[in-house]
Formats: structure tokens, sequence, C-alpha cells
């Protein structure tokens, strides 16, 4: 604070000071002859006169006053922390030190006036700054100034850094071919106001991902969603992202699709490739392969080599008794993991099976051209599916299996065939997997997909 000297006579331990007959302050002694006392800073704190009262206690005290004209002085700044904020931030504070600041000191950066100054006194303030002098990087001049006939402060320099890409991460990193993965990018402060964009790309055709993410307005991350390719061999697709000629990158291990296993007995399977052009007998790798897909239009099964029976197809369920166990060694065309797939349900019982390589919640199927959900499709409203499906679960050992119900909120898995019952003809939709929500497993045997690491 200020120290004020005071001259006089008399003085001695026991004189006390007061300022506009404020609370008493024991001051320095000096001598008989002077004193010295440091203001209160609310004393200060606006252009006045002062009344100052010295005062002796009794015995054969007494007190003298004089006045004290306040005016304000040029303000300095010794230290600003931190030194440097983030572009577009609108919320960084700055504290200033220095002499001569005041409750009624005002902030400039870049001349742009800050609306939020707090007087923490001992020569210190703590200024919210202005976002709209945060708009480009490099230095800008911060000035504190008291009111006239002060003049304002020498500028100090507080610098603007730029927004920069910090990392991008996936997640999981090592994934059979046609999953899907979650990246993230993170950058090195808040994304300013609009957000910022970072642009995203790969090395190679192994995976679709969005042109860019925007890290929204006071965030320093975002996710988006990569949707892995199939694969033949063991393949890595490098995910980049790029933000003001910085690249920043993360690999991804995809692995080919080791095939399906089923074991000797009924089963009820599907797969999640379209063997539309190769026989079941090359699939299955045995001569005389049976298929058998139920016909509600004709009331009975159409068995191999009658069409449906005659390929395994996207989105159907099958019913086969094998011999021994098999193993389903190649892929065929998959369904694309970012549109959903739809096929056309008979009125009656239908045999189906999940087309994507991935669970899909049956409380995220869609009908009748995806204007109904599963909920309004089981609905009495409309009627027009049973609202409990069926898997069939297959002991290992080839004995007798039993039915097992699936319902809303519950998967359709990958490999499994499952009865849907349409009370008229209408379409059924399964969502992309990044469309469905998560599901509860319910436990089949009908076979095994088998994914390599």
């Amino acid at each position: 604070g200020t120290v004020l000297t005071i001259n006089g006579t008399g003085f001695n331990a026991n004189t006390t000071v007061s300022f506009d007959n404020g609370t008493p302050i024991v001051p320095t002694l000096v001598s008989s002859t002077q004193l010295t006392v440091v203001i209160p800073d609310p004393v200060i704190s606006a252009v006045h006169t002062v009344n100052v009262t010295v005062t002796n206690p009794a015995p054969g005290g007494g007190s003298g006053q004089a006045t004290l004209n306040l005016q304000y002085v040029q303000p300095v700044i010794t230290t600003i922390n931190p030194t440097s904020v983030p572009q577009g931030s609108t919320n960084s504070t700055v504290t200033l030190t220095g002499t001569n600041f005041t409750q009624l000191s005002t902030v400039t950066f870049n001349g742009v006036a800050a609306s939020s100054v707090g007087f923490l006194g001992g020569g210190q303030l703590q200024v919210i700054v202005p976002v709209a002098a945060l708009l480009s990087t490099g230095n800008i001049n911060v000035v504190v100034s008291n009111p006239a006939p002060s003049l304002p402060s020498a500028p100090v320099k507080l610098y603007v850094t730029g927004v920069g890409l910090s990392s991008l991460t996936v997640a999981p990193s090592a994934v059979p071919g046609g999953a899907i993965v979650t990246g993230t990018v993170t950058i090195n402060a808040a994304a300013p106001v609009g957000g910022t964009a970072v642009v995203i790309s790969t090395d190679n055709g192994l995976a679709n991902v969005p042109y860019s993410v925007t890290i929204p307005q006071g965030q320093t991350t975002a996710s988006f969603t990569i949707h892995t390719d199939v694969v033949q061999a063991i393949s890595t697709v490098q995910i980049k992202g790029t933000l003001a000629g910085v690249v920043v990158e993360a690999p991804i291990t995809l692995s080919p699709f080791a095939g399906s296993s089923f074991g000797g007995g009924l089963r009820f399977f599907s797969e999640p490739f379209d063997f539309s052009s190769v026989s079941p007998d090359t699939l299955f790798g045995y001569t005389g392969v049976s298929l058998a897909v139920w016909n509600p239009a004709a009331g009975s099964y159409a068995v191999t080599p009658a069409a449906p029976a005659d390929h395994v197809r996207l989105g159907r369920g099958y019913w086969a008794r094998f011999p021994h166990s098999v193993s389903v060694t190649q892929t065929g065309p998959a369904a694309d993991p970012t549109v959903d797939f739809s096929t056309q349900l008979q009125s009656g019982w239908n045999q189906i099976g999940d087309p994507f390589q991935q669970p899909v919640n049956v409380s995220d199927l869609k009908f009748n051209n995806s204007t109904l959900t599963f909920a309004q499709a089981t609905n009495t409203s409309f009627n027009l599916i049973d609202s409990n499906l069926f898997g069939y679960d297959a002991p290992a050992d080839g004995s007798k299996g039993q039915y097992i119900t699936v319902q809303a909120g519950q998967a359709l898995v990958t490999g499994q065939g499952y009865w849907i019952h349409a009370n008229s003809d209408t379409s059924i939709t399964f969502p992309h997997p990044t469309a469905s929500t998560g599901a509860t497993v319910v436990s089949a045997h009908s076979g095994t997909i088998r994914k390599k690491k």
C-alpha cells in the first residue's frame, strides 16, 4: 500500500492515526516529530480529500488534523500471469501485478476493454481477457488506466497461442475387417467460438471416415466413427488428423474374417456374407448339403436346390443337418456397414439372420420401408409383427436343441438364424452397426463365428 509520512510534534508510542474518522491505526514512530503509516486501500480507492487525524491518548492527550488530497497517479504493470492464452478462448483470466492500481482501474487488450476487472488489493488486478482481443495469434498489448488526469501504464505483452492438434487415438486398434472403430482427436486448448474443425483422412481405402470432425467450443476432444473394410489378409490402415498443417495419426490393424464353424447335427444359422454365387456343397466342403428355408406362402419348406435354399444369402436364416462339423473358410460380398440393410418378409413365419458382423438390437429393427419402429410394428395399433423372435439353441454334441425367445432390448447375433412372424407382407430393415444401440445377447449355439486376432 501507499506509505504516508506525517510530520509534527508530540508524537509517542501510543499515538494513533485515523483516516476520515475511521478505525485508528498504530503508525510507525520514527521520532517525536515524525510518523509513517500505510494508507488503507479503501481510503485511496477514489479521488477525494481525506481528513487525517493524529491522536494521543489521555491523560494529557489530544489530537490534530490535516487534509490529504488524493489524486490518481500513473499505474505500473510489473508482471502478467499467465503470459499466454489460447486463441479464441472465452474464459481466460490473467492476474496483473504492479503499483498504483485502484478499484476504478480499467484494462484494455489491444484496445479492447475488459468487461471484468477485479481489484484484489496489494497491487493486483484479476482480469478476464475479452474474446474480441483473441481472434488471431501473436502478441497483444495490455494496458491499465486510472481515471484522469492519470496517464495509462506502459503496455506489457500477452501472447495469444494458436489451437494445436495434440493427438489422435483409435479404439480398439486391432479388429476384424468390417468392424466399427471409434477415433478421438485432442487439441491443446479449449476450442474457440465456432469450434475447431480437424480434417480426417486415411492412407488407403481400407476404412471410411468423415471428411472432418468439429471439436465444440470450450471442449478439447471430439470423437468420430470409423468403418473398416473386410480384408483377405492382415492389413494396416493409418487414420490421420490434420489441423493448421500439423498431422497426427494412429494405426488400425485389420484381420481377415476366418469364417464360421458348425457342429454336427441340426443347426439354425446365417452368414454375414453373400454366397449367392457359391454352391452349398462348395461352401461347406462336402457333397449333398441340404438347406431348408420355410416358405410361408406355400406352407412348406423349400429345400436345396429350390430357391431360396439354393444359396446362402445375407439377412436370411437357414436350417441344415450337418453329418459332422463343418467350417466356412471363405468370404464373399459383405453388407455395407455404413448403410441399413433391408429385405422382404412374407405373411407368416420367416427365417432371418443378422447381415452384419456386429450384433443388432431387436429394438432398432424397422419395418414397412423403415416407417415403423419395432415398438410400433408390434403394437396392437399396427399388429404387423409378433413381439417375440426365436433362435435355436443347439448343443455342441448334436443332440436335440430348444428354441430361445429373443425380444426388444436383446440382440440378433452374427451367425445365428431367427424366426420372425409377420401378420402381412412387409419389409424388415437392419440398422447399420453405428445406428444400433447396445443390447443383451441371448446365448445360442447354432454355430461359432471365428475372427482372427
